[in-house]
């Protein structure tokens, strides 16, 4: 049969079928382009910026959004206080968010990926009573109430980040080093002289033991954390050189005559900002008697982990601090939450008119839920919000809520006064209603200029209320250990390679060489292999540990000829899209004394730590899309194509973990290059597809060159490869 070619311009359409992630890099390359991140987004304000004035800030910066996306939760937030509620970001470009954050609209979304969502809008309160001209008043400065909005703070600092996950250099990036600092006599920088059993700097790590002028701003530091971490009088910036030591209060190793006083990260993300109610310019929705600035700011750190025994919490500290030059009589703080459990799918007042909320008093956790759990739609139910800390000794921590509906939400600056300052404790709500509940911290006395008050949360996630109880606690006791815990082996990098029903899974060594933070041993003990296809659900396909008496002593896989390890999954099936990840897991002695709720497979009851399967370490594949060199192999799948496809109804998911479900066919066992000509029987070009990413599978969206669906029938194609050979099939598609 032949086929006549069509002339003139065709549309190229390429799509992509797998996500390619830059390997993590060390030294010079790293630290510039973290750095140039930051730049090309906003100057942070220095600490004698933010601190230096008791009168606070003149100026407000751009609203900016950042993501926890570490763990299993997911959660946006806002510079100017707000958590979740994605209504407020403004369209791009440029992108409102942090460079170094993933661009994700999640409303405290659990677990990852799963399309299950608990949170509409989150925030502070500080209430006092103020001398506005001659009469005092009950003033309320909030983030956000809820569908009022309010935002009554401006931002004064953009998002900073650090992660402890971040390596040190180990390299001297400035050029200062010289043959007289070589300690250990290679000839060489280092960064750990004298190895990893001692500690010649006294700084408490003992893999971080830098020769002179060797990684002296090491990646991921923080020094603008607003901060005295070490408590000797100076702000963070009165440390010139800002040469980043790793642990806050640590030797001088720069020799500047300055212990270093930036902060250490903690967790594996941490997002410092700051706010202040300032900016009358700033307001969304004002209250009804208008606005009335106490005069605060508000340093907001948070913390996320992806160790598996803490990626089902968040910590957040807040520290309020009277910038005005009025003394604050009779101060409340509280922590607002809307919460409207529920599933992205569904729309208007579905999620949010059925809820239910309750405390619970053993715990000092308020939850809010999903009272039916929308007939299985929702992979968890409830969230709970627990208090760590609270602002002084000897106060009343109150639970209150209210609902939209029952007209419950205060509308002023005397009612939500009087409401956060009540002091009771509100019964459980267990009817359905859109709920909405405070944490109420008081009577904390007068506030001072220049004073600060702190106040220190957990937003805690799980698959039911025995494990929110479970991870409660544990969120407590990592706490109460200044947020310390042990941590599971490095997270192994690894790459997939799809191949014939079957991927090949490829990681590196580099977990093996992990120093647990607590035992300060290498506790590396085995890796797993874990395979999904909704980010939900997880199959285990292989499971390798050392041969040392723990465990199941399976040993490890060989390594090729590139010294990873591999391992191929078989039995796949053909063309649909999977999601791989690698993890490393210790052998439980983890020296911490905390019990944590893992597998206890080691001595002492301990419990093993795992390395996150959360979906920002996820890799995708699709097998039988290997490239061939013989074009006889190619064809398309499903032929016949009818209404839909086993592939499509799995969905597809972005890098921001959004699942779509796209019509499609695919064009398999292709070439590396190759171009697709779809022809009617009649010889006219519907579609040109040019194949040039380099794997064996094209995507087509059955849409015409005039983005137009096209209507069922037998189909030509052609693959020409720029060598010269071609391949001619056909297909039907069925409406």
């Amino acid at each position: 049969m032949r086929i006549f070619r069509a002339f003139g311009l065709t549309m190229l359409i390429t799509m992509l079928v797998a996500l390619l992630f830059a390997p993590p890099t060390h030294g010079r390359e790293r630290k510039e382009r973290r750095q140039a991140a930051q730049e090309r987004f906003d100057r942070p304000w220095t600490m004698s910026e933010m601190l230096g004035k008791p009168g606070g800030l003149n100026s407000i910066v751009p609203i900016r959004f950042a993501a926890h996306s570490k763990g299993l939760q997911l959660l946006f937030m806002a510079n100017h206080g707000e958590l979740s509620n994605p209504d407020t970001r403004p369209a791009g470009p440029p992108t409102p968010f942090h460079p170094l954050s993933q661009q994700i609209n999640s409303e405290l979304e659990y677990p990852a990926g799963s399309g299950t969502v608990f949170l509409f809008s989150g925030g502070l309160w500080v209430g006092a009573k103020k001398i506005v001209g001659q009469t005092e008043q009950k003033i309320v400065s909030t983030v956000t109430d809820g569908d009022n909005g309010t935002r009554e703070y401006g931002p004064v600092s953009s998002w900073q980040y650090q992660s402890k996950d971040d390596i040190a250099k180990e390299v001297d990036d400035d050029g200062d080093w010289t043959t007289a600092d070589d300690l250990n006599g290679d000839g060489l920088p280092s960064s750990d002289w004298d190895g990893p059993s001692a500690d010649a700097n006294g700084d408490g790590i003992l893999n971080y033991d830098p020769e002179p002028h060797i990684d002296e701003d090491p990646i991921g530091d923080m020094s603008a954390d607003y901060l005295d971490n070490d408590f000797d009088g100076k702000i963070d910036a009165a440390d010139a050189d800002l040469d980043g030591d790793k642990v806050p209060g640590s030797l001088d190793d720069d020799g500047d005559g300055e212990n270093d006083e930036d902060g250490t990260a903690r967790a594996g993300q941490e997002w410092y900002t700051a706010y202040e109610d300032t900016c009358a310019n700033c307001l969304d929705s004002p209250d009804v008697d208008g606005f009335t600035p106490l005069g605060v700011r508000v340093v907001q750190h948070s913390y996320a982990w992806s160790e598996s025994f803490a990626d089902d919490f968040l910590i957040f500290e807040y520290f309020v601090t009277n910038i005005g030059n009025d003394n604050l009589k009779d101060v409340w703080l509280a922590t607002f939450f809307d919460f409207d459990v529920g599933h992205i799918t569904q729309e208007g007042n579905t999620r949010s008119e059925d809820d239910i909320t309750f405390f619970i008093d053993s715990l000092q956790t308020a939850v809010g839920g999903d009272n039916d759990g929308d007939d299985g739609l929702l992979s968890a139910q409830y969230f709970g919000v627990r208090v760590l800390k609270a602002p002084r000794p000897n106060i009343t921590i109150s639970y209150l809520n209210f609902g939209r509906l029952g007209g419950g939400d205060p509308n002023d600056n005397l009612e939500k006064y009087d409401k956060m300052s009540s002091g009771v404790r509100d019964p459980d709500q267990l009817n359905d209603e859109d709920w909405r509940f405070l944490f109420s911290f008081g009577p904390l006395g007068d506030l001072a200029p220049g004073e600060t008050l702190p106040v220190t949360l957990a937003i805690v996630n799980g698959f039911n209320l025995n494990l929110i109880n479970v991870n409660s606690r544990q969120a407590l006791a990592m706490f109460q250990a200044d947020f310390r815990g042990p941590a599971s082996p490095d997270a192994p990098r690894f790459e997939v390679e799809p191949l014939d029903r079957a991927v090949k899974i490829a990681w590196e060594a580099n977990a093996e060489n992990s120093l647990d933070p607590i035992s300060k041993t290498k506790d590396f003990e085995g890796y797993r292999v874990w395979r999904t296809q909704n980010k939900l659900d997880y199959t285990l396909v292989a499971d390798f540990d050392l041969v040392n008496g723990l465990g199941f002593d399976r040993g490890l896989p060989e390594r090729n000829a590139q010294g990873k390890y591999e391992f191929i999954d078989r039995g796949l099936p053909a063309l649909t899209q999977v999601f791989y990840v690698v993890t490393a897991y210790d052998n439980g002695d983890n020296g911490d004394g905390i019990g944590h709720p893992e597998f206890d497979r080691a001595k002492s009851n301990v419990g093993e730590l795992e390395s996150s399967r959360g979906s920002e370490r996820q890799k995708a594949a699709i097998p039988n899309s290997a490239t061939v060199n013989s074009l006889d192999e190619i064809y398309v799948a499903p032929n016949p194509y009818v209404g839909s496809s086993e592939f499509e109804r799995a969905g597809r998911f972005d890098a921001a973990g959004n699942v779509s479900y796209p019509k499609v066919i695919q064009f398999v066992k292709l070439p590396a290059r190759a171009t697709i000509e779809i022809y009617t029987l009649a010889g006219n070009l519907v579609q040109t597809l040019e194949h040039t990413d380099g794997t064996g599978i094209e995507l087509w969206n059955l849409r015409t060159r005039l983005n137009q669906e096209i209507v069922g029938g037998i189909y030509l194609y052609r693959v020409s490869t720029p060598e010269g050979n071609e391949k001619i099939g056909k297909f039907l598609v069925v409406k």
